[in-house]
């Protein structure tokens, strides 16, 4: 309740905020640069004072980042444009129609324009964060027989990057099938990003057992259907007749020791049209303590990514992410070199460097990254070629 409050403080407090500007940008407009037309000069003014309703509501009154900015602004503009004809509406039959005073019909509407653009911008454009900080379950004391167990909170923090999650999420989207295999679930931070529909299968392997646990205990089957499926283990636990037409390695084949063997391996369990997803770090040259801490065998370059590739395979897309976290690493490398992030840390990468990032790889063609994406297709008519 004390939240809900708070939220509701900052939401009048924007309100305040983008009316103030936008009544600035009016007199600015008519006493400073001599527009000639008030109408004129209110619609520019109206426009900036949306633009700061609308990063207000973003950044400070709800904090929702789970969607693109693009697309929360096309469902802020409709909103407001609803709210607008609605207006319109009220005081056409208040006044036009009733004959009663036009400036109680517009403290009415003004009174259900807050009201319904709190609601609707909280429910619908700004919608509650899907990618909830999760309780580490790692140092859960009740399992001791562990065949595999991690160790640290890097997991706990990590999945607070909602940025990150949302950026190479929408990147690989499109070659994400129905029937997905996922090596090295986590503690979910893959499939909460990837829950935009309902799947005819998902597999979580995952060999450590109290994340297994964990996974099983969050209620994602009624996002991706009831063919949500954790099982404890690896890629060697599976049986010749599992097949899927995905296979995901989200920050997980830089764990592999044997990775060409891994991946050689998985192949046999992909269809054919089907398609290996890899993300994972880049540049050895980035290599730092807290690689080794957390259990890499190496980060990625696109060499190296095509050396490994399978004879039933062909490579459709190659490219780096985050351009700006590139040049922070490099600099905790030299400089910093401090061998595990803090939260706070992570928060500002996720925040500012991810989002600059993604304007920057754009334009930089993805050419440079700390990450690296790469999807193979079974083709094995084209064995072979690289694209």
């Amino acid at each position: 309740m004390k939240s809900q409050s708070k939220e509701l403080l900052r939401y009048v407090m924007n309100g305040f905020f983008a009316t103030a500007v936008h009544y600035a940008v009016l007199n600015i407009c008519i006493e400073h640069f001599n527009i000639g037309s008030a109408g004129i000069s209110n619609l520019l003014a109206s426009a900036v004072g949306i633009t700061c309703t609308f990063l207000g509501n973003r950044y400070f009154v709800f904090r929702c980042y789970d969607q693109a900015i693009i697309k929360q602004l096309i469902k802020f503009v409709g909103l407001y444009l609803s709210i607008a004809f609605l207006n319109g509406a009220i005081l056409f039959l208040w006044t036009d129609q009733l004959g009663y005073s036009y400036k109680i019909g517009f403290l009415i509407s003004l009174i259900l324009q807050a009201i319904l653009s709190y609601s609707f911008s909280k429910k619908y454009v700004f919608p509650e964060n899907k990618y909830p900080i999760m309780n580490n379950p790692l140092h859960s004391e009740s399992e001791k027989d562990l065949s595999f167990s991690y160790s640290g909170k890097e997991l706990e923090n990590f999945s607070s990057a909602i940025n990150w999650k949302t950026y190479w999420s929408n990147k690989i989207r499109p070659f994400v099938g129905d029937e997905v295999l996922e090596l090295g679930a986590g503690i979910g931070a893959t499939v909460m990003a990837l829950n935009h529909k309902r799947y005819c299968k998902w597999i979580a392997l995952e060999p450590d057992k109290v994340m297994c646990s964990f996974l099983e205990k969050i209620n994602i089957q009624e996002t991706l259907g009831p063919g949500f499926k954790v099982v404890n283990g690896t890629s060697a636990n599976l049986q010749a007749k599992d097949t899927f037409d995905t296979i995901l390695y989200i920050d997980v084949l830089e764990h592999i020791e044997y990775d060409e063997s891994e991946l050689v391996h998985v192949q046999n369990h992909l269809v054919e049209g089907g398609h290996i997803i890899i993300v994972a770090p880049a540049h050895n040259f980035l290599y730092t303590v807290f690689d080794k801490k957390i259990g890499h065998y190496r980060r990625y370059n696109k060499k190296m990514l095509r050396s490994l590739m399978p004879e039933k395979m062909v490579i459709k897309k190659i490219y780096y992410l985050d351009s700006v976290g590139l040049l922070a690493s490099l600099a905790n490398k030299l400089f910093l070199k401090s061998d595990t992030p803090s939260y706070k840390q992570i928060q500002v990468w996720d925040n500012f460097m991810v989002k600059t990032s993604r304007w920057v790889d754009f334009m930089t063609g993805y050419m440079v990254g700390k990450s690296i994406v790469c999807i193979l297709e079974k083709n094995t008519a084209k064995a072979g070629d690289v694209r």
